[in-house]
């Protein structure tokens, strides 16, 4: 773990944050997500298409300690975000694909999958 992060974590854990000034946009988005998820008592997020896990790993970075439920239909994409999310009890993997119908289809990755 980078200095920073373990700064960051210690600094978390006493209810403050280091972030740089003047705040960015992608700052303020951050501080206005964990206040929802706080004020709302969210505890649960589902991340629809999550690709090799993105999203996962930023809530995990920004101090979300919620179930994340992964949710990737694509092979190889699928595989990359088992191995980030293996280690983290509270985040669940599920290959499949969502939709309006029971089926079965194939996906066209274009090759970015």
């Amino acid at each position: 773990m980078k200095i920073k992060q373990l700064v960051q974590k210690a600094l978390r854990r006493s209810g403050f944050e280091l972030v740089p000034y003047p705040p960015t946009v992608w700052t303020r988005t951050h501080h206005v997500l964990l206040d929802v998820f706080q004020k709302l008592s969210i505890n649960c997020v589902i991340d629809v298409g999550a690709n090799h896990g993105q999203y996962g790993a930023t809530l995990r970075a920004l101090g979300y300690k919620g179930w994340i439920v992964s949710v990737e239909p694509v092979q190889s994409s699928f595989d990359q975000l088992v191995k980030l999310a293996v280690s983290d009890a509270s985040w669940k993997t599920l290959r499949y694909a969502l939709g309006a119908a029971n089926g079965q289809s194939e996906i066209n990755c274009d090759g970015r999958g």
